[in-house]
């Protein structure tokens, strides 16, 4: 089974796929259907959405990635406070 893993950065209204096995990573336009494109719509108002993932940091680059630093990272985790109502799709 391959390990394939879709990331979206804030700011940024499209998506990156990245082949784990293959070790590339692309480009990828938003769905506009589906569980994923609904994910997507909750990601452009503000929420984080995560499934099948249990570590994900951004970094500013490179060697802080290789250096451990996380820049702006307080070892705080706040609790998320927004709700998800509006999405009626599933994530399976």
């Amino acid at each position: 089974m391959a390990r394939i893993v879709v990331l979206g950065l804030p700011g940024e209204t499209g998506l990156w796929i990245a082949d784990l096995d293959t070790g590339t990573v692309a480009a990828m336009a938003p769905p506009e259907t589906g569980a994923l494109g609904a994910a997507n719509v909750l990601r452009e108002s503000g929420a984080a959405i995560v499934k099948g993932v249990d570590f994900a940091v951004a970094v500013a680059s490179l060697e802080d990635a290789f250096s451990g630093k996380l820049e702006g990272f307080s070892g705080k985790l706040e609790a998320f406070s927004g709700k998800l109502e509006a999405f009626s799709g599933k994530l399976d």
